[in-house]
């Protein structure tokens, strides 16, 4: 099983250069293997409460940075791959499909209609891994936490520069540990 799951705890007392370093090493889990259970379990374990960052990536780049303050992990993250014309929380999809990533499908009408999205969703699955950044820390109040999420979700799109969602910061440090930012 490949690694994907980090543990905010185990991060939050290193600096944010060591975290990148981190993160840019971790292969993730590969889309085209995921299950239910991987997003709310892992080695046997609860990933709990299932809030948090996750990062999904190709074997080049980190592609999106995103988050889950309210609904958990196995909640939010399928619904990126939701092809319904409806959906407003495929936003992955949407950004990779007007990314250079892929070859564009010619549409011969001014809306965008959900089979465009398709060599997206055919990319993303047999091209990208999945790595969950799971705020384990169950001892601080809801909207502490909540919060905290935002903010280290912003830190991250800052920093590792995402292809399909970078977040331009001024005045964090590298060298600042996670815990002081």
């Amino acid at each position: 099983m490949s690694q994907y799951l980090i543990e905010y705890s185990s991060i939050k007392d290193i600096s944010l250069k060591e975290i990148k370093i981190i993160i840019e090493g971790t292969d993730g889990l590969a889309l085209r293997d995921l299950k239910m259970k991987d997003l709310s379990q892992f080695e046997n374990k609860k990933i709990f409460p299932g809030l948090g960052i996750y990062i999904f990536r190709n074997t080049d780049s980190i592609l999106y940075v995103g988050k889950t303050t309210s609904r958990s992990f196995i909640d939010r993250v399928p619904s990126h791959f939701d092809l319904r014309d409806a959906s407003k929380m495929n936003t992955f999809l949407r950004k990779v499909h007007n990314s250079n990533l892929i070859e564009k499908v010619e549409v011969q009408s001014p809306e965008i209609r959900n089979d465009v999205f398709y060599p997206a969703f055919d990319y993303v699955f047999n091209n990208c891994s999945l790595i969950l950044i799971s705020f384990d820390e169950l001892d601080e109040d809801w909207s502490v936490r909540k919060n905290r999420i935002n903010k280290f979700e912003s830190i991250l799109r800052n920093l590792l520069q995402p292809v399909t969602n970078t977040k331009n910061m001024k005045g964090i440090e590298e060298k600042s540990k996670l815990r002081d930012v």
